[in-house]
Parts: structure tokens; C-alpha cells; sequence
């Protein structure tokens, strides 16, 4: 059994791996989900269970996966709904929490040649952009005031949620949330979620271990950082960084 790859990229991020049986998660950016060698079955609602190749998952919808031995790509758009509406534009998919993809074998067949060391990195993130409909956007939604909220959260240090006023300050915070959510499909919390998982990543990408990452990213300590990953992607970090783990950070 191959060991896990990840890549992450300014906006986006990929997992290769032998993922097994994934919780009960919600997604803070949107994803694609690919068997490369096998079906995979996915849920958003106990009991019904959807076999599947390829399907893409809409950010905040909450599902859970079971990919048996299969080896399977998850590819996690940038946050927002920018990326997400040029990729569904790119393949002519509707608007949706759990999509279907139709079949084409770009993405499978380029994850499989990465794997495999078969695709030069200079041609990685070339054919993610062909695949995904173009390069990732620059901003998160079409609003430039929550676009700016987000660029102000990312931008921040520590765990803080920031209060929003130097923003917004014609808005109450609980208004706030609610345009924020409204405009980028995700909440405040989701987001600052998701920067501190990428952060955790570059991290061990760098060569520090769990703790190290955990506590430089202002978790409390590993078992904290533990816990917002399960709830962020179903998984302990373990499974994915995990010892032989192949980390690449395309961020510069």
C-alpha cells in the first residue's frame, strides 16, 4: 500500500491515499472525491449510501465516505464559490451538495501518473488548472466586503475569529456572519478552520511533527489540533501525515 500524498497549492490542495472509512465531516472548500482504482461509497444522510467513481461535494455539506482499499484522490477547490462555479461551468454541472461528475479521466489519469512519479511538478498544477476550468480565483465570492473579511481573516495569526469591525462596521457581528455566509457559502469559523489545517500542513511539509505544527499554529496542544481535523475532514491527522507520508508545498 502506497503512502499518503499531499499537495497544497496557494488556494488548493490535494490527498492521494488509502483513505478506508472517513467519518461524519463537513468540508470547509468544495471537493472532489475520485476512486482511482475502485467505486467508493459516500453518504450525506444515515442509511443511504451512494456508490460512486467521481462525485463533487459542495463546501459545508456533511458526508461521510467509506473507500474499502481503494486508492482515492480528494481534490479541495479554493474556499469560496468562485472556483466551485468555474469548475461546475467547466463540465456543465448544475448547482448541487453531492454531484455526480460525468465520465472523463483527466483528473483520475493525472493523479494516477503523480502517484505513480510520472508527472513532473512543473505540469502539475498546469493540468489542474486545464481540469478544474482555469487557475484558481483570486477572491472568494463577487462581494468585495466579505472577499476583504475573508483576505483579513486569512491573513491573521492564532486562533482568533477577528470581531469584523474593521471591516464591516455598519454591521452587527451576527449580521456580519450572516452576509459572510451568504456571499462566500461558508462561515467565518469553517474558513479560519481551513487556513489553520493548510497552515498545520505546511508545517509538516517543512519537517515538524504534530506537536510542533499544533502548537505553531496556536492549537493547545496536539489532541486540540486533533479534533478540528476530525470535524474538518473525518480523518486524524495521523492518516494523512503520517510517518512516509510525500509532502509537497507549492505555496512559494
Amino acid at each position: 500500500m502506497s503512502a499518503p500524498r499531499v499537495d497544497l497549492f496557494p488556494e488548493r490542495a490535494q490527498i492521494i491515499a488509502h483513505l478506508g472509512r472517513v467519518g461524519w465531516h463537513a468540508n470547509a472548500a468544495p471537493a472532489l472525491v475520485i476512486g482511482l482504482d475502485g467505486s467508493f461509497a459516500i453518504r450525506t444522510e444515515p442509511g443511504r449510501w451512494l456508490r460512486a467513481r467521481e462525485v463533487y461535494v459542495e463546501a459545508g455539506c456533511r458526508h461521510e465516505l467509506d473507500c474499502g482499499d481503494a486508492l482515492s484522490l480528494v481534490l479541495y477547490l479554493a474556499p469560496g464559490q468562485l472556483d466551485a462555479r468555474q469548475f461546475r461551468a467547466r463540465w456543465g454541472l448544475p448547482q448541487g451538495e453531492l454531484l455526480p461528475l460525468p465520465p472523463q479521466h483527466a483528473g483520475r489519469e493525472q493523479a494516477l501518473a503523480l502517484e505513480a512519479g510520472q508527472l513532473p511538478l512543473d505540469l502539475l498544477t498546469i493540468g489542474l488548472d486545464r481540469w478544474l476550468g482555469g487557475p484558481a480565483p483570486r477572491a472568494l465570492c463577487d462581494d468585495a466586503r466579505s472577499d476583504a473579511l475573508a483576505r483579513q481573516l486569512l491573513a491573521e495569526p492564532g486562533p482568533a475569529t477577528p470581531s469584523g469591525a474593521r471591516a464591516q462596521p455598519e454591521l452587527s457581528p451576527s449580521r456580519q456572519r450572516h452576509v459572510f455566509h451568504e456571499h462566500t457559502g461558508i462561515s467565518l469559523r469553517a474558513l479560519r478552520r481551513w487556513q489553520r489545517m493548510r497552515a498545520v500542513g505546511r508545517r509538516l511539509a517543512a519537517g515538524s511533527n504534530l506537536t510542533e505544527a499544533a502548537h505553531a499554529v496556536d492549537f493547545t496542544d496536539s489532541a486540540h489540533l486533533c479534533r478540528d481535523f476530525r470535524g474538518s475532514f473525518g480523518l486524524p491527522p495521523s492518516r494523512i501525515f503520517g510517518r512516509g507520508t510525500i509532502t509537497h508545498d507549492h505555496c512559494g
